[in-house]
């Protein structure tokens, strides 16, 4: 076995306790695992020092991630999508956000506390910035997003990096 596959293997463990706490549930555990590991391995990991490495498998992680709760907010948001503290899937809408905006929840009080600000915090947000960055974190593209409300591409990017900010600014504040 190669070096790299066997810092994979050592790995493994770390990619699963992050993903568990990030609220994936343990029947997806292993498959939002299997992506880290199949887009890590699309890399060359080979030169690359540990730490760079590393740095590697936590940024597949976060996107992979990030990706699945996007996935199951595209696949339930036909039955609406408001924070709303209604569901279980607006915790599903809150881990995304905390990887989108660099938070952490660690228990399911403090989910529930961020859900609660984070509805507080997008009432802050530009009303012109606040329907880009909720579609964006309800598992919305850019592209869907601009065809949506009828914006050009670089424009959803725009509002949603200036609306990002904002809604950090405010969660900072509410926090």
């Amino acid at each position: 076995m190669a070096a790299w596959e066997e810092f994979l293997v050592v790995e493994l463990g770390r990619v699963r306790n992050r993903v568990r706490l990030r609220r994936v549930p343990e029947h997806d555990v292993d498959d939002v695992t299997g992506r880290v590991f199949l887009k890590v391995r699309q890399t060359a990991l080979r030169g690359s020092t540990i730490g760079e490495a590393r740095a590697l498998v936590r940024e597949a992680t976060d996107s992979a991630i990030v990706d699945y709760f996007r996935g199951v907010s595209r696949h339930d948001r036909h039955r609406g999508a408001a924070l709303d503290g209604t569901s279980d899937r607006d915790l599903g809408l809150v881990a995304a956000a905390e990887l989108e905006l660099g938070l952490r929840a660690t228990s399911d009080v403090e989910r529930v506390h961020l859900r609660d600000a984070l509805k507080r915090a997008m009432e802050q947000v530009d009303e012109n910035k606040r329907d880009v960055v909720r579609l964006r974190l309800q598992g919305y593209d850019g592209d869907e997003v601009a065809q949506r409300l009828g914006l050009s591409r670089a424009n959803v990017d725009q509002r949603f990096k200036r609306g990002r900010e904002q809604l950090k600014s405010a969660l900072e504040s509410l926090l």
